[in-house]
């Protein structure tokens, strides 16, 4: 990400240079840093889920596109009546494993992208953990955080799980409506 970002290097401020713009520290700023932050999470988990949706819809039989065509659907319709009943339980399954990781938001990213000037929006719990923990060593301390943020994820992954199955998914634990 530093190579995009760098403030006399960077790709964006370079191009943003060779346009006339003032060129920006998008690392310092905490605006930019936050959306760099999040294009970033987004970008490294797009290829991922593109390979799990793609193989949902490869597994679509065409021959329900087809009998839509016929019955006058378009695209819209096609897409809302075939597609997403097709891929609804991919759908379900994708949205458990977020939700179940949701508040382990993750170390590496924001550590290393943090810097003292965004740090009130930089810090989260791993981070926080991180410097409660090895740097000031209040170990027990941060075992209960990490026990109240396992507690909080398994509240929400049990959420997850009703929620499957009240979409007629297994859930979980199985025992859906199908």
């Amino acid at each position: 990400m530093l190579a995009f970002t760098t403030k006399d290097t960077g790709l964006a401020n370079v191009m943003l240079k060779s346009l006339g713009l003032e060129q920006i520290n998008f690392l310092t700023v905490k605006g930019w840093w936050l959306f760099i932050y999040i294009f970033s999470s987004v970008w490294k988990d797009m290829g991922w889920a593109a390979i799990i949706y793609l193989s949902a819809l490869s597994s679509i039989d065409t021959a329900l596109y087809e009998a839509a065509a016929v019955d006058g659907a378009g695209r819209f319709k096609s897409m809302w009546h075939v597609t997403l009943p097709g891929i609804k339980s991919t759908i379900v399954i994708i949205l458990i494993l977020n939700i179940g990781k949701i508040m382990s938001i993750g170390f590496e990213q924001p550590y290393l992208l943090g810097n003292p000037l965004v740090n009130d929006i930089s810090s989260v719990i791993s981070t926080y953990v991180y410097e409660m923990g090895l740097v000031k060593a209040r170990y027990s301390f941060t075992t209960a955080v990490g026990l109240f943020q396992s507690l909080v994820n398994f509240m929400l992954l049990l959420s997850a799980d009703y929620l499957a199955k009240l979409l007629g998914e297994e859930g979980i634990f199985g025992g859906g409506t199908k």
